[in-house]
């Protein structure tokens, strides 16, 4: 069984991550990401695969925001990074109700904008679509209802019930446990971006599930 997570493996969505983590944090309404300063998205960019929990987008974007015009080439450590999540006094959940939020308003205003800033990863889209959609799995940090529209609009079949999304504070450890409840069906292999440009596959068996989740 083969359990895909979806930004940055199926999807690459990080054009569409910033302009609505953006928005989130200004309370504004950009819709392309050339309204964003260019300086910030490539320090966006270059700082994303800190973020793991969707939360977490927030305080990243407000740093990025502070920080593009003075060091506009910054590469955050594990330790900086943390130490900036541990400064928001904002909790996680409402940090990440907050992000959820500006990509639906995003989503509702201009759908074809929306849609536009994201884009599948080939072959590997195209080959997931021929052997079917219904087949394929996704476990990720992302909410559910975009999941599911961004793979119907690009040609993805998916099911409803074979996405499972970081909605109501649910964690890939969480999923993972529910999806093994589900599928009796061994061995499984998740496939995911863990570190910027490389792609792990990594193999769970159900009573591992607690050790070896890294995300």
């Amino acid at each position: 069984m083969w359990i895909y997570d979806f930004d940055g493996v199926l999807l690459n969505s990080l054009d569409e991550i910033a302009v609505s983590a953006f928005n989130a944090v200004t309370a504004k309404m950009v819709t392309a990401i050339d309204e964003l300063p260019p300086g910030l998205v490539a320090l966006f960019k270059r700082n994303r695969f800190h973020f793991q929990p969707a939360g977490d987008v927030i305080p990243l974007m407000q740093w990025c925001l502070d920080t593009h015009l003075v060091q506009p080439d910054k590469l955050l450590t594990q330790s900086e990074f943390l130490a900036i999540i541990d400064k928001t006094a904002e909790p996680l959940a409402r940090r990440t109700e907050r992000f959820y939020a500006a990509r639906s308003r995003f989503a509702e205003r201009d759908s074809r904008r929306w849609l536009s800033l994201n884009r599948p990863f080939q072959p590997i889209w195209n080959e997931l679509i021929k052997r079917g959609g219904e087949r394929v799995l996704i476990l990720t940090n992302k909410n559910h209802e975009a999941v599911f529209r961004q793979c119907r609009h690009f040609g993805l079949n998916v099911l409803k019930e074979n996405i499972y999304a970081g909605d109501a504070g649910a964690t890939k450890t969480s999923n993972l446990n529910a999806l093994f409840t589900r599928f009796t069906v061994r061995p499984a292999y998740f496939i995911e971006i863990a570190k910027p440009g490389k792609i792990l596959r990594l193999m769970y068996s159900y009573y591992q599930i607690s050790s070896s989740v890294q995300k």
